[in-house]
């Protein structure tokens, strides 16, 4: 299983325990594993949240291939 999908999955758990904050935690790590997937790709690795999210706004939200409503930060 890829550490996205299995963090998804520990979302689920922490979602039906009522765990709402570490369910919030898995979503995102969940998240920032599936477009670090994306990035390595195109051979971009890197362990910076920051430069994952901006690199997510630069490439995929500027190009349209990503809506603009997906890419903001909440």
């Amino acid at each position: 299983m890829t550490p996205e999908r299995q963090t998804l999955e520990e979302a689920k758990l922490m979602f039906e325990a009522r765990h709402i904050n570490a369910c919030v935690n898995r979503l995102y790590y969940a998240c920032f594993y599936a477009l670090s997937a994306l990035l390595l790709i195109r051979n971009i690795s890197t362990s910076k949240h920051s430069y994952v999210r901006s690199l997510l706004h630069r490439d995929y939200v500027k190009s349209g291939q990503v809506p603009n409503r997906d890419g903001r930060p909440l």
